[in-house]
C-alpha cells in the first residue's frame, strides 16, 4: 500500500540519507591524557593533552576513513562521541 507522498505506506524513508551531501563535514580528535583524569574524573583542559590533532573539514566519508587510517588498523576500536562522555 503506498502513502499519500508516494511510499510505502507505515514505512518512514530517512530524509537524512537522501539529502544534499555537499555542506557534510566530518571532524576528528586525536589525543592522549594521563589515565589519572579519567580514574579521578577531573576536568580537563585543552593544554593537558598530549600530542593532540584536530583535523575539521573532512569532506567526505572516504577521506575520513584516509585520515583515520594513519592512526588506526582496525575501526571498531573507535568510540563515537556519542557512546562515550567526551572528557573535553
Amino acid at each position: 500500500m503506498r502513502s499519500s507522498d508516494g511510499g510505502i505506506a507505515g514505512s518512514r524513508v530517512s530524509k537524512v540519507l537522501n539529502s544534499n551531501k555537499e555542506g557534510l563535514r566530518f571532524s576528528f580528535r586525536k589525543y592522549e591524557i594521563d589515565k589519572s583524569y579519567i580514574e579521578n574524573d577531573w576536568d580537563i583542559a585543552p593544554e593537558d593533552l598530549a600530542n593532540s590533532i584536530l583535523k575539521t573539514d573532512i569532506e567526505s566519508i572516504e577521506d575520513l576513513e584516509k585520515e583515520l587510517s594513519e592512526f588506526l588498523d582496525d575501526f571498531s576500536e573507535l568510540d563515537v562521541e556519542w557512546r562515550c562522555d567526551n572528557p573535553l
